[in-house]
């Protein structure tokens, strides 16, 4: 991107605020802010009024990042003058590009449905109540602890398993 930025800034007749749009376009793709942050930390006496609070301008997301790209290709090829000699820096491998991250991240979008449906199906098999592998597995334990005949070996292999819940997520 900063050599699509460069090779854009170089052409004839453009101005620095179509160069400023460039730039802005670039860091929404690389998630900067125009202008940083200082992230000196606060002196100790500081009140909760006196800190600042940053929110974040990241826009990182991979839909975003294929949308800001969309825009950079469209803001690029509407000036004429952008001519690089450079093969990857010409509109139409910029276009190229483009299509190859919107496939794949529509790739993407179509096998995560399936995956966490996978995820979820596991989670059900292993975690639900009563009927799930790992209560099904601590019943068993407890059974097989019950047992009079068990030998101290015995005992000590079924208390070594260890059967973990998920976390519930937050």
């Amino acid at each position: 991107s900063t050599r699509v930025k460069n090779a854009f800034a170089s052409s004839q007749n453009i101005t620095n605020d179509q160069v400023d749009d460039v730039k802005t376009i670039i860091r929404k793709i690389r998630g900067t802010r125009a202008v940083q942050i200082n992230n000196t930390p606060p002196p100790a006496d500081a009140t909760v009024n006196e800190i600042e609070k940053h929110i974040s301008v990241s826009q990182k997301s991979y839909d975003q990042l294929v949308e800001h790209f969309t825009k950079l290709t469209s803001l690029v090829a509407s000036f004429p003058n952008y001519t690089p000699n450079e093969t990857e820096l010409k509109n139409t491998s910029l276009a190229t590009f483009l299509s190859q991250l919107k496939v794949a991240n529509q790739d993407v979008i179509n096998a995560i449905t399936p995956y966490l449906t996978a995820m979820q199906n596991r989670n059900n098999i292993l975690y639900t109540s009563t009927t799930g592998i790992v209560d099904l597995a601590e019943a068993v334990k407890k059974y097989v602890k019950s047992v009079k005949s068990i030998t101290l070996a015995e005992f000590r292999q079924i208390s070594g398993l260890k059967l973990t819940r998920l976390k519930p997520k937050k």
